[in-house]
Protein backbone atom coordinates (compact mmCIF):
# COMPACT_ATOMS: atom_id res chain seq x y z
CA UNK A 1 0.00 0.00 0.00
CA UNK A 2 1.60 3.50 -0.86
CA UNK A 3 2.22 5.74 2.09
CA UNK A 4 -0.39 8.47 2.59
CA UNK A 5 0.16 11.73 2.97
CA UNK A 6 -1.93 14.50 4.95
CA UNK A 7 -2.06 18.25 5.63
CA UNK A 8 -3.38 19.95 8.09
CA UNK A 9 -3.98 23.84 9.02
CA UNK A 10 -3.96 24.99 12.77
CA UNK A 11 -6.13 27.86 12.01
CA UNK A 12 -7.78 29.51 14.93
CA UNK A 13 -8.52 25.58 16.60
CA UNK A 14 -7.88 25.08 20.20
CA UNK A 15 -5.09 23.03 20.61
CA UNK A 16 -6.89 20.45 21.78
CA UNK A 17 -9.16 20.17 18.91
CA UNK A 18 -5.92 20.07 16.73
CA UNK A 19 -5.10 16.98 18.28
CA UNK A 20 -8.71 15.92 18.22
CA UNK A 21 -8.20 16.28 14.47
CA UNK A 22 -5.12 14.53 14.36
CA UNK A 23 -6.15 11.47 16.53
CA UNK A 24 -9.11 11.20 13.91
CA UNK A 25 -7.37 10.74 11.25
CA UNK A 26 -4.20 7.89 13.00
CA UNK A 27 -1.44 10.87 12.41
CA UNK A 28 1.53 9.84 14.08
CA UNK A 29 4.09 12.94 13.23
CA UNK A 30 3.61 16.63 12.32
CA UNK A 31 6.02 17.79 9.78
CA UNK A 32 5.66 22.00 10.59
CA UNK A 33 6.25 23.38 7.35
CA UNK A 34 5.70 26.99 8.25
CA UNK A 35 8.52 29.21 7.79
CA UNK A 36 8.34 31.18 11.03
CA UNK A 37 6.24 29.05 13.24
CA UNK A 38 5.18 32.01 15.56
CA UNK A 39 2.05 33.91 16.06
CA UNK A 40 0.69 36.29 18.90
CA UNK A 41 -2.65 35.17 18.10
CA UNK A 42 -2.14 31.68 18.13
CA UNK A 43 0.76 31.58 20.74
CA UNK A 44 -0.20 28.13 21.74
CA UNK A 45 1.09 26.90 18.34
CA UNK A 46 4.16 28.36 18.39
CA UNK A 47 6.86 25.94 17.76
CA UNK A 48 8.16 25.08 20.98
CA UNK A 49 4.70 24.51 22.40
CA UNK A 50 3.07 22.98 19.69
CA UNK A 51 6.26 20.42 19.91
CA UNK A 52 5.63 20.04 24.22
CA UNK A 53 2.14 19.30 23.17
CA UNK A 54 2.29 16.75 20.84
CA UNK A 55 4.75 15.00 22.85
CA UNK A 56 2.69 14.69 25.46
CA UNK A 57 0.16 12.95 23.15
CA UNK A 58 2.69 11.07 21.72
CA UNK A 59 2.97 12.39 18.14
CA UNK A 60 6.33 13.08 16.85
CA UNK A 61 7.16 16.90 15.99
CA UNK A 62 9.30 17.82 13.03
CA UNK A 63 10.18 21.42 12.09
CA UNK A 64 10.86 21.29 8.34
CA UNK A 65 9.65 25.33 7.84
CA UNK A 66 13.61 26.25 6.89
CA UNK A 67 13.49 23.85 3.73
CA UNK A 68 9.86 23.76 2.67
CA UNK A 69 8.41 26.84 4.42
CA UNK A 70 6.92 29.09 2.07
CA UNK A 71 8.57 32.30 2.65
CA UNK A 72 12.17 30.94 1.82
CA UNK A 73 15.53 33.07 2.36
CA UNK A 74 17.09 34.70 -0.85
CA UNK A 75 15.82 37.41 -2.50
CA UNK A 76 15.49 35.08 -5.94
CA UNK A 77 12.74 33.21 -5.21
CA UNK A 78 10.93 36.52 -4.71
CA UNK A 79 9.37 38.63 -7.94
CA UNK A 80 9.53 42.30 -7.60
CA UNK A 81 6.20 42.12 -5.96
CA UNK A 82 7.28 39.84 -2.91
CA UNK A 83 5.48 37.11 -4.41
CA UNK A 84 7.48 33.64 -3.62
CA UNK A 85 8.80 32.19 -7.09
CA UNK A 86 7.69 28.70 -6.59
CA UNK A 87 9.76 27.19 -9.69
CA UNK A 88 12.81 28.19 -8.75
CA UNK A 89 12.20 27.48 -4.99
CA UNK A 90 11.08 23.92 -6.44
CA UNK A 91 14.64 23.21 -7.87
CA UNK A 92 16.53 24.76 -4.68
CA UNK A 93 18.99 22.23 -3.14
CA UNK A 94 17.87 22.85 0.36
CA UNK A 95 13.76 22.43 -0.78
CA UNK A 96 14.90 19.11 -3.01
CA UNK A 97 16.23 17.59 0.18
CA UNK A 98 13.52 18.65 2.17
CA UNK A 99 11.09 16.83 -0.43
CA UNK A 100 13.35 13.42 -0.26
CA UNK A 101 13.07 13.74 3.84
CA UNK A 102 9.53 14.16 3.54
CA UNK A 103 9.03 11.21 0.87
CA UNK A 104 11.14 8.73 3.41
CA UNK A 105 9.15 9.51 6.62
CA UNK A 106 6.38 9.15 4.62
CA UNK A 107 7.02 5.33 4.20
CA UNK A 108 7.49 5.16 8.07
CA UNK A 109 5.21 7.69 9.85
CA UNK A 110 1.51 8.51 9.21
CA UNK A 111 2.10 12.13 9.14
CA UNK A 112 1.14 15.39 8.41
CA UNK A 113 2.24 18.76 7.12
CA UNK A 114 0.90 21.28 9.15
CA UNK A 115 0.59 25.22 8.15
CA UNK A 116 -1.46 28.30 9.76
CA UNK A 117 -4.16 28.49 7.05
CA UNK A 118 -7.70 26.53 7.21
CA UNK A 119 -7.85 26.44 3.81
CA UNK A 120 -5.15 24.22 1.77
CA UNK A 121 -5.96 25.87 -1.52
CA UNK A 122 -4.52 29.14 -0.10
CA UNK A 123 -1.38 27.85 1.56
CA UNK A 124 1.91 26.99 0.10
CA UNK A 125 1.56 23.11 1.86
CA UNK A 126 -0.88 22.35 -1.21
CA UNK A 127 0.50 25.36 -4.00
CA UNK A 128 3.86 24.02 -3.84
CA UNK A 129 4.89 20.90 -1.65
CA UNK A 130 2.11 18.54 -2.54
CA UNK A 131 2.14 20.21 -6.25
CA UNK A 132 5.90 18.85 -5.89
CA UNK A 133 5.33 15.83 -4.59
CA UNK A 134 2.79 15.03 -7.52
CA UNK A 135 5.37 16.39 -10.06
CA UNK A 136 7.92 13.78 -8.56
CA UNK A 137 5.58 10.69 -9.45
CA UNK A 138 4.01 10.59 -5.68
CA UNK A 139 -0.08 9.40 -6.11
CA UNK A 140 -2.39 12.67 -6.12
CA UNK A 141 -5.03 9.83 -4.69
CA UNK A 142 -2.41 9.20 -1.47
CA UNK A 143 -2.48 13.06 -0.36
CA UNK A 144 -5.19 14.18 1.88
CA UNK A 145 -6.10 17.11 3.48
CA UNK A 146 -7.79 17.46 6.89
CA UNK A 147 -10.56 20.01 7.10
CA UNK A 148 -11.26 22.01 10.19
CA UNK A 149 -14.56 20.28 10.66
CA UNK A 150 -12.59 16.75 10.64
CA UNK A 151 -13.63 15.74 6.72
CA UNK A 152 -11.36 14.46 4.35
CA UNK A 153 -10.15 16.73 0.91
CA UNK A 154 -8.42 14.60 -1.39
CA UNK A 155 -6.03 16.12 -3.49
CA UNK A 156 -7.59 14.71 -6.33
CA UNK A 157 -10.35 16.53 -5.69
CA UNK A 158 -8.87 20.52 -5.34
CA UNK A 159 -8.26 22.76 -8.46
CA UNK A 160 -4.43 22.47 -9.70
CA UNK A 161 -2.45 25.83 -10.86
CA UNK A 162 -2.42 23.15 -13.42
CA UNK A 163 0.64 22.99 -16.47
CA UNK A 164 1.07 26.79 -16.04
CA UNK A 165 4.01 28.62 -16.70
CA UNK A 166 6.49 28.98 -14.66
CA UNK A 167 6.58 32.59 -13.71
CA UNK A 168 3.19 32.23 -13.06
CA UNK A 169 3.64 29.54 -10.70
CA UNK A 170 3.91 31.66 -7.47
CA UNK A 171 2.35 32.31 -4.13
CA UNK A 172 -0.54 34.12 -4.25
CA UNK A 173 -0.06 36.72 -1.77
CA UNK A 174 3.13 38.77 -1.33
CA UNK A 175 5.04 37.53 1.28
CA UNK A 176 8.67 38.82 0.99
CA UNK A 177 10.25 39.88 4.17
CA UNK A 178 11.98 42.81 2.41
CA UNK A 179 8.26 43.83 1.85
CA UNK A 180 6.19 44.62 4.88
CA UNK A 181 2.81 42.06 3.67
CA UNK A 182 -0.82 43.57 5.00
CA UNK A 183 -1.42 40.32 6.18
CA UNK A 184 -0.03 37.65 7.73
CA UNK A 185 -0.37 34.36 9.77
CA UNK A 186 3.11 34.80 11.49
CA UNK A 187 1.97 38.64 12.74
Amino acid sequence: MPPVIFTIGHSNHTPERLVELLREHGIEAVVDVRSAPYSKYSPHFNRERLARLLAAEDIRYAFMGDSLGGRPDGDEFYDEHGHVLYGPLSRSAKFVEGIATLERNAERYRLALLCSEADPTACHRFLLVTRTLRERGFDPASIEHILGDGSLRPETKLAFQGNMLEDSWRSPLSVSPSRAPSHSSIA
